[in-house]
């Protein structure tokens, strides 16, 4: 029920508790089970909001917000780490609540379109296996950073995106992790061999990965232009994470067909055949390592890839058949 006031649409000072009470005005008495299920989503909804954005009033929560909270469950739910029935639901409580803040249907987002339906078992190899593939990717990239220099919010350097490119594809980092590295500790700490990925990591799970010689020239070359931007992430003096992303994204994305968590699963591609001699599955079809080869890969892959879970990694080399 409103409370009065302003913030929240008069719905509360607190947003968590706001959408609450939203839902309970949308759904009225009865509905008990549908109005705990919303605010409880609710609830995840609002602390992304505020620790990604520092948003704490529905007033100033815009299209771009939700749109790219759909993009960070996409990116779960392609990972494994999120079941798309329950992406599609948090989405949904997204359309509900903020529906009945406003009034209107503005800010709504299609859940299916969004997370979409997905097999969390990689069932074709992913784009950009070939570094030439990934060369020609770059070369596109420049050119969408100069045809839409005009319209993004702030200036962005095209080497700075290729460099995104090239950390996600050579060291099988997530989107989030290339916008927040600090490119010049992690060179500092491959010219000993290893380094510690540990800026944006899902779950402040740190890991450990240890750098051969095309990896030491793509961390030095993100240093180099660090140094450049005088920043220690790609974040320049005066922005922040939300205006960043949202402008790299757009120039990512416009590139149309695959999405930045096909250069992931083509750095665990690469691993899998350097680790047992053999395609992995996706790209072969079938597995052809033994399946001794097989486990020990994957335990080495879910681990530099900072996941949790072995059977995770089905989603980036394919199933064992």
């Amino acid at each position: 029920m409103k409370v009065g006031g302003v913030r929240n649409f008069g719905y509360g000072k607190q947003l968590s508790w706001a959408g609450r009470q939203a839902v309970a005005d949308r759904y009225g008495a009865g509905h008990f089970a549908s109005v705990e299920a919303h605010a409880r989503r609710w609830e995840q909804v609002a602390d992304y909001l505020r620790n990604e954005h520092g948003i704490r009033d529905a007033r100033f929560i815009e299209k771009t917000h939700v749109e790219e909270y759909a993009r960070e469950l996409r990116e779960r739910v392609a990972e494994g780490e999120m079941k798309v029935a329950y992406a599609q639901n948090l989405l949904s409580t997204v359309n509900v609540v903020l529906a009945q803040m406003r009034g209107d249907q503005l800010l709504s987002i299609s859940p299916s379109d969004s997370v979409g339906p997905r097999s969390f078992v990689r069932g074709e190899a992913p784009a950009w296996m070939r570094r030439a593939e990934v060369a020609a990717l770059i070369d596109d990239l420049r050119s969408e950073v100069r045809e839409l220099e005009h319209e993004i919010e702030f200036p962005m350097n095209e080497e700075l995106v290729a460099s995104q490119v090239e950390l996600g594809r050579e060291l099988g980092m997530r989107w989030r992790e290339t916008v927040l590295v600090d490119a010049q500790r992690l060179y500092d700490e491959a010219q000993r061999g290893s380094i510690t990925i540990s800026n944006g990591t899902k779950g402040g799970r740190d890991r450990e990965l240890r750098v051969a010689e095309h990896q030491f020239q793509v961390i030095e070359r993100a240093a180099s232009l660090q140094e450049r931007l005088g920043s220690t992430s790609f974040i320049k003096f005066g922005q922040n994470y939300r205006q960043f992303s949202e402008a790299a994204s757009r120039i990512f994305y416009a590139h149309g067909g695959h999405h930045f968590h096909d250069l992931r699963a083509a750095y665990a591609c690469s691993r899998y055949e350097q680790l047992t001699g053999h395609p992995a599955p996706c790209v072969a079809g079938e597995m052809l390592a033994s399946r001794e080869a097989d486990r020990r890969a994957r335990e080495i892959i879910t681990a530099e890839l900072g996941h949790g879970r072995l059977d995770v990694v089905a989603a980036y080399i394919g199933g064992r058949g």
